[in-house]
């Protein structure tokens, strides 16, 4: 009655609890990581464009090499 307890999971499932919970975690962190990267790559392409356009702005470039690299974006 008094004895040790493992919490619920050990207790009433047993160990496919613990290996239940170990699944959802690593879902979720694959779901995060995944979305994460998305998020990513847009504000990686966001960036470029903007020194692209500063670039064009200060006269490192011109509008033919702005529009050509832009393409490349």
């Amino acid at each position: 009655m008094f004895g040790c307890s493992y919490g619920p999971f050990l207790g009433w499932h047993g160990w496919w609890g613990v290996f239940a919970v170990m699944a959802v975690i690593a879902v979720a962190a694959y779901c995060i990581v995944r979305h994460g990267g998305a998020k990513r790559r847009t504000a990686d392409c966001t960036d470029s464009l903007n020194i692209l356009k500063r670039r064009l702005a200060e006269g490192e470039i011109t509008v033919e090499e702005f529009t050509t690299l832009k393409q490349y974006l």
